[in-house]
C-alpha cells in the first residue's frame, strides 16, 4: 500500500489546523525525518505564525502517515502563567529540554527545539552545522559556525534558483553518501533580510 500524497498545511482551514494540531494529528515531513506536532492549549500566536512559515510544507494527518521520527508537543503553562506573562514549553517525547518561553516566541521556541532534537535524534546519518543547496546532481554544502552568514548565503543561492536543501544542516547517508535536504523556513535577521 503506498503512501497517500500529503496536503500542504495551507490546504486546511485555519479550524481544521488547530483542530488537527489539538489532537496531535499533524505530521510535516522535513525531508530526512517527520515530526508529529500537538498543540492541546489554545495557542493563537503559535497557530498563525506555524501556519503563515509553513503554508507550503508537506503534511499529512496521523492516520495517512501513522510514523514519525518526533513527537513534538508545544504546551502552554499552567497556573497564574497561563495568565501573567504566559509560556510555552517545547516536549519531545514527552520530556522538555528547555526552559519555557513566552509565548510571543512560541514558533521561535519550537524552531530551535526542532533543530535540537534533529542534532540529537539523527544518529543515523552525518550531520554537518552547515547550509545545502543543489543543482541538477550536484549540490554545495557550506559548513561554518554560527553568525557566519551560511544562511543568508543559502538564501541567496536559493533565490537565484539552486535548491534549498537545508540552511541549518549538511545530512550526508553514510551508506549511500547521497545528501538528503532537512527543510525548514530560513531563518534570516537582521541585516541578513536586506541582503
Amino acid at each position: 500500500m503506498s503512501t497517500p500524497l500529503p496536503l500542504r498545511i495551507a490546504d486546511w482551514s485555519g479550524q481544521q489546523l488547530a483542530s488537527n494540531l489539538a489532537a496531535g494529528a499533524v505530521v510535516v515531513d522535513y525531508g530526512a525525518a517527520c515530526a508529529r506536532i500537538r498543540v492541546p492549549d489554545a495557542l493563537p500566536s503559535f497557530l498563525h505564525a506555524f501556519a503563515t512559515v509553513y503554508q507550503n510544507f508537506p503534511a499529512w494527518c496521523r492516520e495517512e502517515r501513522p510514523f514519525a521520527d518526533f513527537h513534538i508537543e508545544m504546551q502552554a503553562s499552567k497556573g497564574v502563567r497561563r495568565w501573567w506573562r504566559p509560556q510555552v514549553h517545547f516536549a519531545i517525547d514527552g520530556i522538555r529540554p528547555f526552559e519555557p518561553f513566552s509565548d510571543a516566541n512560541a514558533l521561535p521556541h519550537y524552531e530551535w527545539g526542532l533543530n535540537w532534537s534533529f542534532g540529537q535524534r539523527c544518529n543515523q546519518y552525518v550531520l554537518l552545522h552547515a547550509g545545502a543547496v543543489s543543482e541538477a546532481s550536484r549540490a554545495v554544502i557550506m559548513a561554518a559556525p554560527p553568525g557566519s552568514g551560511k544562511s543568508t548565503l543559502t538564501a541567496a543561492l536559493m533565490l537565484s534558483g539552486m535548491r534549498l536543501l537545508s540552511d541549518e544542516f549538511g545530512v550526508v547517508c553514510p551508506q549511500s553518501g547521497l545528501l538528503k535536504a532537512m527543510l525548514k523556513p530560513v531563518a534570516l535577521k537582521n541585516e541578513a533580510i536586506d541582503v
